[in-house]
């Protein structure tokens, strides 16, 4: 028995008209569909003549479309082949633009990505649709606008429940949906009236919604919707569900930042959330992810300079006075999670851009095993695993897992004949041997197999087509603590000079050489590219990197001092590139342009008299290119004054280059240290000259 009236709910003739391909769907998922709509009470037109022979869509459906108030669209795996439906989908589109009809998707056993990308099924469809229709280009541009924008709209994904459960799901919210313009529509009934009316016609999901509103003359609450949020404007309350939480952690320090969370809306759209650290308390307790709340009382700012977690217009801060209150109805209307995929064919641009994370999928095919290693100058050694993703194009991208993300998974998956589906939120595009590759970080969250359709369909794709999951062999380079780099092949600089660098270019050696002379002539510094430190070239009043497809890039300025260095041996030149040559003259390069200091080819006073005949330990490697001339000139990696460095008493020297062997080692010994000296009058002297108490340039933020 219907629950509603036998007329329409929307007042229009139809209320929902139902755009399909028979051939997939019309004998039982579109059929059934029908049916439980017709059960609550929703008038759905359905044409059941079979004329899709016909080129052009009948005046007859036409009609039906602009009398409907909804159009819910099946799309199946062959709908896209259908001229007829393609031509259907123009026309439903078009009457949106028009008076505001509505557009539910359907996703039925497809993936909404191959319609909005027009891949797989999709494109081979509009390949044979532009061999058929040659010259009938615009036709096809339609159709392909159409099929784009309406892949666009939230819809209803079959996922990997029963048919009737989704069905039921879908009558639901579209009876919700039609409920929410009755009340208006109710002509001569008083409020009290209306609502009593409403309930005894409406599913029990639209009931629930009227709980608190029984003998009320106000209406439903009604929540803001994410997309409506502006940044200077007060916002009203939200009803959300939180996809995931995480802490925003400085490694250097381990000092937590800030407590985060991710909210998303029922429209499908999400923002990051962030509690300043102070009040983080009472929320880091409340808020657990996959639940409902009801926030209010936040503020709505730009997002951070780095570390998003997703791309938005804007994100929302909690302070002291926001509240937040789980409630107590739930809702299978807005979505559990939240992703923004990127293809590993894009992942490149996104090297070293911090300022938003990038979230990737992908099939497991092989796993390392977990392994301690030293990372930078921190002592502790941390737990690091590397893995390889495959995509369905057959595409593979390097994964390094850190800290506990590195034991989330574990090579128990190796062998296994189903490969497992990973996906990784908010990763860090890295480059390594110039190759790209990904890298877990504080914000990352891992999520292995997750009940979604993309993770279903994925499966269905790589079933049979890739190999058990493999145990990744990773060759590492020995992990050295720092007062073994410092150590690490002790030469002079004679028998530097001596080396075949041909045989090894790229081993470090250390050398204690004095610092005589610094040359200018083609400058101490150079405008780089802050992605990749690679020189800009000007181009009228813009600045380009030549490198990959960094374009065009703000200037950043980099140190490049040209040192030549002696000892009691021989002289060589040595350059110091960026930070490295940063921590030999303890001097910000920026600063020193703020106070005037940026003639290119005259080097600041303070910094020749820092560095002019100090003696320092160096960390080398040969540059390759000056092998080709026999001029050898040799990159610092690595520098110290003698009073930081940490020297062993009982360094080896090495007789000849003959005895210089080519992998670096360690004999394992015991390291004796002398204890650090305090800081040198001539640095105290550097720091007072450009940066006195009561200059201006220490308060200012420069890049």
């Amino acid at each position: 028995m219907s629950l509603l009236p036998s007329s329409s709910i929307s007042r229009q003739k139809y209320d929902v008209f139902l755009s399909f391909r028979g051939e997939d769907t019309r004998k039982k998922f579109t059929d059934n569909l029908y049916a439980a709509l017709e059960r609550k009470g929703i008038v759905p037109f359905k044409d059941d003549l079979q004329l899709e022979a016909g080129e052009e869509i009948a005046p007859e459906l036409s009609k039906a479309i602009q009398e409907s108030w909804c159009s819910l669209i099946v799309f199946s795996e062959t709908y896209a082949f259908s001229s007829w439906c393609l031509n259907e989908l123009v026309q439903i589109v078009e009457q949106r633009n028009k008076t505001g009809h509505k557009i539910f998707p359907i996703f039925y056993h497809v993936d909404p990505s191959d319609l909005r990308k027009q891949t797989g099924r999709v494109d081979e469809a509009f390949s044979k649709h532009e061999q058929t229709y040659k010259e009938s280009k615009d036709k096809i541009k339609r159709w392909r606008t159409a099929l784009t924008k309406v892949a666009n709209i939230k819809g209803f994904c079959s996922s990997n429940r029963s048919e009737s459960e989704f069905i039921e799901d879908i009558v639901t919210k579209i009876l919700a949906k039609l409920y929410s313009v009755v009340p208006n529509e109710l002509i001569g009934i008083d409020s009290n009236s209306k609502v009593e009316h409403l309930k005894n016609m409406a599913s029990e999901a639209v009931e629930a919604l009227l709980l608190n509103k029984r003998n009320s003359n106000t209406e439903p609450v009604t929540y803001q919707s994410l997309s409506e949020l502006e940044i200077g404007k007060p916002p009203g309350e939200i009803r959300v569900r939180v996809a995931r939480t995480w802490y925003n952690v400085n490694y250097k320090s381990n000092n937590v930042l800030s407590f985060n969370f991710l909210v998303i809306d029922e429209k499908g759209d999400a923002l990051q959330a962030t509690v300043i650290k102070s009040p983080a308390g009472p929320f880091e307790s409340q808020i657990k992810e996959g639940n409902l709340y009801i926030i209010s009382g936040f503020r709505v700012t730009k997002q951070k300079s780095s570390y998003n977690a997703i791309s938005a217009p804007c994100s929302l801060t909690i302070t002291s006075t926001t509240k937040v209150v789980q409630t107590e109805i739930p809702t299978d209307s807005i979505p559990k999670h939240h992703f923004q995929f990127i293809e590993f064919e894009n992942l490149s641009p996104r090297c070293k851009k911090n300022d938003v994370l990038t979230d990737v999928i992908g099939c497991i095919i092989s796993i390392s095993k977990a392994n301690k290693v030293y990372v930078g100058t921190n002592p502790n050694e941390v737990q690091k695993r590397n893995l390889q993703l495959q995509n369905i194009r057959g595409e593979t991208i390097d994964v390094t897992l850190w800290n506990d993300f590195a034991l989330s998974v574990d090579e128990e998956l190796v062998g296994l004949q189903t490969n497992p589906i990973l996906i990784l939120a908010a990763v860090i595009v890295t480059e390594y041997n110039r190759k790209t590759s990904i890298a877990t970080c504080s914000v990352s969250k891992l999520y292995l197999d997750l009940d979604i359709p993309i993770v279903a369909e994925m499966k269905a794709r790589f079933q049979d087509q890739v190999e058990p999951v493999q145990l990744l062999e990773v060759h590492q380079r020995p992990q050295l603590l720092q007062v073994d780099k410092e150590n690490l092949d002790r030469v002079t600089v004679q028998q530097l000079l001596e080396i075949d660098h041909k045989k090894a270019p790229n081993t470090n050696y250390t050398c204690i050489a004095q610092i005589k002379h610094i040359d200018c002539a083609q400058g101490w510094y150079y405008l780089a590219c802050k992605i990749c430190h690679k020189s800009l070239v000007q181009i009228g009043e813009t600045f380009w990197c030549l490198e990959k497809n960094h374009g065009e890039r703000t200037p950043f300025l980099c140190y490049k001092l040209v040192m030549t260095v002696e000892d009691e041996t021989n002289s060589a030149t040595f350059i110091a590139f960026a930070d490295v040559a940063e921590k030999l003259t303890a001097v910000s390069i920026t600063r020193l342009a703020l106070i005037g200091q940026d003639d290119k080819n005259v080097l600041p006073e303070a910094i020749g008299r820092k560095l002019i005949n100090q003696k320092v330990l160096f960390g080398v490697n040969i540059i390759t290119k000056s092998l080709e001339t026999g001029d050898l000139v040799f990159s610092v990696n690595l520098c110290c004054n003698l009073d930081e460095a940490r020297i062993p008493t009982n360094v080896p020297s090495i007789a000849s280059s003959s005895q210089i062997e080519t992998t670096s080692k360690s004999d394992g010994k015991q390291l004796n240290k002398v204890e650090q000296q305090p800081t040198s009058p001539t640095q105290k002297h550097i720091s007072q000259d450009f940066f006195l108490e009561e200059s201006p340039v220490k308060k200012l933020k420069f890049w």
